[in-house]
């Protein structure tokens, strides 16, 4: 199984967004499984607030895991970090249209009505396609950080263009 459709099947299990993205890619970058504390709060768009995305939310912790620094006069691995980080989130917006809840799922999480609208399966349907372009997207930066850095690709890879709406 690919780790874009390990995402799903966390998703299905119960996890909220932001940890099945952090559960999904723990193993391969050598996290241990309770990161995915870590991203329990960033859930549907940080607490259901529709503001970014618990899959990007997810995949930037994966990031800072993976390519973080420890000292804080580390000024290179932190640069490197955003860069590599600002390369992906450009790619996410290409690819899903934003990185915002809201803006993906099309509903607004904030309300009881929005709330209900993304429990339907037009909304679930939205937001496993966001999860596999975004679990492709993440695994991409990861094998080649330095070709995502500031001067990375503006666009996504082919294999994870936006789809015609």
């Amino acid at each position: 199984m690919n780790r874009s459709e390990r995402v799903i099947e966390h998703l299905d299990a119960g996890c909220n967004c932001a940890e099945a993205m952090v559960v999904a890619f723990s193993e391969l970058v050598a996290a241990p499984a309770a990161l995915c504390r870590a991203a329990t709060p960033f859930g549907g768009g940080v607490a259901r607030t529709g503001s970014t995305c618990g899959l990007v939310s997810g995949a930037v912790i994966v990031f800072g895991w993976a390519l973080g620094r420890e000292d804080p006069s580390d000024i290179e691995t932190k640069e490197g970090a955003y860069d590599v980080v600002a390369g992906f989130l450009r790619a996410v917006k290409t690819a899903c249209g934003s990185t915002s809840c809201t803006d993906i799922l099309g509903a607004d999480l904030t309300t009881d009505e929005g709330r209900a609208l993304a429990a339907t399966d037009e909304c679930r349907h939205r937001c496993r396609d966001a999860a596999r372009k975004i679990a492709r997207l993440l695994e991409a930066h990861l094998a080649e950080p330095a070709r995502f850095g500031a001067s990375g690709p503006m666009t996504a890879p082919p294999e994870v263009e936006r789809d015609a709406d």
